[in-house]
């Protein structure tokens, strides 16, 4: 692959689920979690772009295009940097879409973050095709690697990035909802009537420790 790929362009991926469960277990589709507008990723997508980066997301859980498909749009549009977002249930699919970016182009950067690689960091960057991964808040952490990356004397290597928590969610840009398909996602919110209904983030971290969530070790009981 000899095009040269553009340096100022990143794309932001919210990878899929590929498991069954929906054949598993064929309860009511009002049961499943609707796609909702990734405040993380649309986060992550407004400080880059404020700080001057050509930014695109894409966002699998409401697209669902094949990993394939995923790969080739990051080559054909000559994205150096791939930043995927991966939960327990999506990362399988997370780690096809790297795998085959790197088979299509192993130039591109590609880089994995959100809940299942900040809890498993050593795991996920053990695949040759992952080059970084983010572990905790992705906004500023992700900012600062970029610009490394771009520096003249940045020696290419493997490794994870631990960010720093932000103590301050005001100095985020709010949410760049204007880099996806906006209107196509569920405005509804279980317990309002009214449309439409959309959420924001008060706050980051919990005090709890449910045996079903992944906060208390991400975010370590604090608020």
């Amino acid at each position: 692959m000899t095009d040269k790929l553009n340096k100022n362009k990143i794309l932001l991926v919210v990878a899929n689920r590929i498991d069954d469960l929906y054949i598993k277990f064929p309860v009511s589709t009002t049961s499943w979690i609707k796609p909702r507008f990734p405040l993380g990723i649309g986060s992550i997508g407004a400080t880059l772009e404020e700080s001057g980066w050509n930014v695109s997301i894409l966002d699998n859980y409401l697209e669902k295009r094949s990993a394939h498909e995923v790969a080739q749009m990051c080559v054909d549009n000559k994205f150096k940097y791939v930043g995927i977002n991966a939960n327990s249930l999506t990362i399988e699919e997370a780690l096809n879409i790297a795998r085959y970016i790197k088979d299509l182009n192993n130039k591109i950067i590609v880089i994995l973050g959100g809940p299942h690689p900040s809890l498993f960091p050593e795991r996920v960057l053990s695949y040759t095709f992952v080059d970084f991964v983010i572990l905790g808040e992705g906004e500023i952490a992700l900012k600062n690697l970029l610009k490394d990356l771009e520096s003249s004397s940045c020696i290419l290597k493997k490794k994870i990035v631990s960010a720093e928590r932000i103590a301050n969610l005001d100095r985020l840009p709010f949410p760049a909802r204007h880099l996806t398909n906006f209107f196509s996602y569920s405005r509804k919110a279980e317990v309002l009537e009214e449309t439409p209904a959309d959420v924001l983030y008060t706050s980051r971290g919990c005090p709890y420790n449910c045996a079903f969530c992944s906060s208390s070790l991400i975010w370590k009981r604090t608020y």
